[in-house]
């Protein structure tokens, strides 16, 4: 399962979790992608979460059952939803803040603005979280710099006002940094590529293989 097929995964679980329901239609407007590929990605879903979802013949969508597959969660590094752990210890999962973890609006004016969270990025840390896996905001808001704004910032008020945001609602605060260093495991961000490592070649069009770690 590449990228872009796993994202639309994650909103046919998110759609059932949200609202009970989903079709086709929704996946089609959402990524903008063909009915028959929508009908794939339902299949796909429902090979991964066989007791997940039934059809509605009369209202012509899909019904949330209540029933996820036990025991599979999307993992943070290999994107895969099966069983399986990786050795994380003294690991780090990076997150990036905006447009990643919360919404980010265009034309803001003040850099200390935080935009609303983004639900199903916010659940999925939640999640890694509640596994053990340790999870950063890795963000260029920890720059002197706004960049996006055009002023000097206040490092120590961001990290505050980061630190109170992840309270409120991921539920505990998260460090944050702009550091990536060798103990960063993987990196979720809205404007990166995934490269395989000493490879050069993007891991959307490589061969999937199991990946293990040690320090």
């Amino acid at each position: 399962m590449n990228w872009a097929q796993q994202q639309r995964i994650d909103f046919v679980r998110q759609q059932l979790q949200a609202t009970g329901k989903v079709r086709r239609a929704d996946i089609c407007r959402r990524f903008r992608v063909s009915i028959p590929q929508a009908s794939k990605d339902l299949q796909e879903f429902m090979r991964l979460n066989p007791e997940a979802m039934t059809y509605d013949k009369s209202q012509k969508f899909y019904r949330s059952t209540g029933l996820m597959a036990n025991g599979t969660f999307h993992c943070p590094i290999c994107m895969r939803d099966s069983p399986h752990e990786h050795r994380m210890v003294g690991r780090w999962i990076g997150v990036d803040f905006d447009g990643t973890l919360s919404v980010d609006r265009f034309g803001r004016d003040d850099p200390y603005e935080l935009g609303e969270p983004i639900p199903g990025m916010v659940a999925r840390v939640k999640e890694w979280i509640a596994r053990g896996y340790e999870v950063r905001l890795f963000t260029a808001r920890m720059c002197d710099y706004s960049h996006t704004v055009g002023c000097i910032r206040d490092v120590g008020k961001m990290r505050a006002l980061l630190r109170d945001w992840c309270l409120r609602h991921i539920g505990q605060e998260l460090e944050c940094t702009n550091v990536k260093d060798g103990k960063m495991e993987a990196l979720w961000d809205d404007r990166a590529v995934r490269v395989v490592r000493d490879t050069g070649q993007p891991a959307e069009f490589a061969p999937q293989t199991d990946r293990e770690h040690g320090d």
